[in-house]
């Protein structure tokens, strides 16, 4: 069915709300749009952030450090494989059962890095520290959190948003 052409007052009326309609659509978007990450080089060597009164984070400092299979930083969808000297070392560390750790900066959706601390204690089970604080979509108080895994559990098991099988 045709229309009639619309008076030139009706059409500027219908584009001006086109246009609030598509700069309020704009703005939605815009947080996570202009949001700047956080370097994760910087991130991996910054001290653990987070509150004194997060418990997590307090074990984590008062643990003992053992021995480092080094610093990595993964990119978007990124993870370890076998191959990688990195990975090589930390699962030498638990087959041999040698405590290791190796820290790993996982980026969020947004690009904020999530420092991982995967240690491999001497019993050949794996421990995971993560600290959330250098998201800046984490909330005012992100906490840490910890993970373990049996000894007879693989890298790629216990950790898969980390190393590939």
């Amino acid at each position: 069915m045709l229309r009639a052409p619309l008076p030139l007052s009706a059409l500027v009326r219908e584009c001006a709300v086109l246009a609030v309609g598509l700069t309020s659509l704009a703005g939605c978007a815009g947080s996570s749009a202009d949001h700047a990450p956080v370097d994760p080089t910087k991130a991996l060597e910054s001290p653990p952030g987070g509150s004194d009164g997060d418990p997590v984070r307090a074990a984590f400092i008062s643990r003992t450090s053992p021995d480092t299979c080094g610093k990595v930083v993964l990119g978007q969808g990124q993870s370890l494989r076998p191959t990688d000297q990195t990975y090589r070392c930390l699962d030498a560390a638990r087959t041999g059962r040698k405590g290791a750790e190796l820290t790993v900066a996982v980026p969020t959706t947004e690009g904020d890095p999530i420092v991982h601390y995967v240690r491999v204690l001497p019993d050949g089970s794996i421990e995971v520290y993560a600290d959330p604080t250098h998201d800046q979509f984490a909330g005012q108080n992100p906490t840490w959190s910890h993970t373990t895994c049996p000894a007879a559990e693989s890298l790629a098991a216990c950790v898969p948003q980390i190393f590939a099988g």
